[in-house]
């Protein structure tokens, strides 16, 4: 894990904020729908803030999410950067209110 993160850490000094996809598909539907594995865990373990923006659809209407990840220590810099996407009104904090059980 040491020599992973360190390397990660080496190579995001190039960079402010990653994107990427964070999960593999739209939310599960109602309440019983397995859950599916998300890439959340890889920046958990080493060590990064991440914030999941839930920006895109799938085809069911429910969220898929767009995961914001910053360097280590860096977790000013990412609420920097989600505040900026929301004052350009890219993101916003209304509750998701098609969840069907």
């Amino acid at each position: 894990q040491h020599v992973l993160s360190q390397a990660f850490y080496k190579w995001m000094e190039s960079y402010d904020i990653l994107l990427t996809l964070g999960t593999a598909n739209e939310a599960p539907v109602g309440l019983t729908t397995p859950d599916t594995p998300d890439s959340n865990l890889m920046w958990t373990f080493l060590g990064l803030p991440s914030i999941m923006m839930p920006v895109l659809e799938g085809e069911n209407h429910l969220p898929a999410g767009v995961l914001a990840v910053g360097n280590k220590y860096q977790d000013l810099l990412l609420l920097d950067f989600l505040s900026q996407l929301k004052k350009a009104n890219i993101i916003d904090d209304a509750p998701i209110t098609n969840i069907k059980e």
